[in-house]
Parts: structure tokens; C-alpha cells; sequence
């Protein structure tokens, strides 16, 4: 469902001029919460998944870290979601805190090696015991982009342009979940079917 649909639905609902920054905000602060909550319930969201290693490059480590990529939102399970690939084998990397970090790299009996691996995430980046790892798999959760409402100008009106819009990437009816969650944030109570029905209409 384009961008420009999904206002002319919140339009039937609202009668207002919906401004381009005002659409967009509502908009993503909306499918993150959908996002957020489908998460929690553990729906498996495949288009938002990101298999380092597998489906693209993996993520190179240069002495012991590596940049946490932009888009990165949280790893797919409670630990990291990681394993370093070496001689056909995959060895699990464990994710610890600051507290366990520190007690594992000073440990003379529990210190990491290449097939028990550790890595610990800091704001901006991943670090990794032994420094020896040079890239690693990892499967995370990316952000769902924001949504842009590309516009054009023809004959002094604007007009939406899908050239230079960012779409939301979920299927039809997740689209509708989202648009509730909005119009519920506008303090509009609207069924699924009304919702439905309305993007029938348009």
C-alpha cells in the first residue's frame, strides 16, 4: 500500500490537511510500534531480518571490534546472534555486559579462544575477545526506514511522487494494523474492517 493511500484512508477518518513532516512522523511512530510489539510477541518479521555472512558480507572485526551497523535494531534472540565461521565449523560468540567482560578477559582459566568466543556491545560498537576474529555471522533486526512522501511540483500544486518516496516495507494488512495504531494516537477508534473498507473505497 503507496504512501499516498494510506493518507487518503487517514483522511476519511480526519478531515484536516495533513502536512508532509506531520504525515511522516505519525506514520513511523506508528509502524515502530507495531514493530516493536511484534517483536515482543515473537513473529518471525523476515523482511526486516539481516543475515550477515549468510544473505550479505558478514561483519569484519578489526582489532577485536567492529562498527555496529545503522540500521542494526536488536539481534534476532537474547544472546548475540553471532558465530565466528572457521574450517566449516560455526562457534556460537556469548554475549556478557561490562561486569562479565572484564571477569572473563583477566580470567586465566575462562579467557575466550576462537571456539569460545565473547562479544560485548558498547553504543557505537561490538568488541571481541580473542582479537584474532576477523569477521563474524550475525543475524539482527534492522529498523524499518522511515517513510518519505515524495512530492513534485506540477502547475504550482504538489503532486505525490513514488520516484522519491520511501514506502513502508509490510504487507497490506500489517498496513492497516499500523494505520489503528495512528489513528488510535489521534484518539480515532477504527476497526480493522472500517480500515479495510475505507482502502477498498480509494
Amino acid at each position: 500500500m503507496k504512501l499516498d493511500k494510506i493518507r487518503d484512508i487517514l483522511i476519511n477518518f480526519i478531515q484536516k490537511d495533513w502536512k508532509k513532516a506531520e504525515f511522516e512522523t505519525g506514520l513511523h511512530f506508528a509502524q515502530m510500534k507495531y514493530f516493536m510489539s511484534a517483536l515482543d510477541k515473537g513473529d518471525d518479521l523476515y523482511q526486516f531480518k539481516v543475515m550477515k555472512g549468510e544473505t550479505s558480507p558478514p561483519l569484519y572485526v578489526v582489532n577485536g571490534r567492529a562498527d555496529i551497523p545503522a540500521d542494526f535494531f536488536r539481534s534476532v534472540d537474547k544472546e548475540s546472534s553471532m558465530t565466528v565461521p572457521i574450517g566449516g565449523k560455526k562457534y556460537p560468540v556469548r554475549g556478557c555486559n561490562d561486569g562479565m567482560w572484564d571477569y572473563l578477559v583477566n580470567s586465566p582459566i575462562e579467557f575466550p579462544t576462537i571456539e569460545y568466543p565473547i562479544c560485548n556491545f558498547q553504543e557505537t560498537f561490538v568488541r571481541f575477545e580473542p582479537k584474532t576474529i576477523q569477521y563474524v555471522n550475525w543475524t539482527y533486526y534492522a529498523s524499518p526506514a522511515e517513510p518519505v512522501f515524495g512530492v513534485k511540483y506540477n502547475r504550482g500544486f504538489t503532486e505525490y511522487d513514488p520516484t522519491t518516496s520511501t514506502e513502508l516495507n509490510w504487507s497490506e494488512d500489517q498496513i492497516v494494523y499500523i494505520i489503528q495504531i495512528m489513528l488510535q494516537d489521534l484518539g480515532v477508534m477504527a476497526t480493522v474492517e472500517q480500515i479495510k473498507e475505507k482502502a477498498n473505497a480509494s
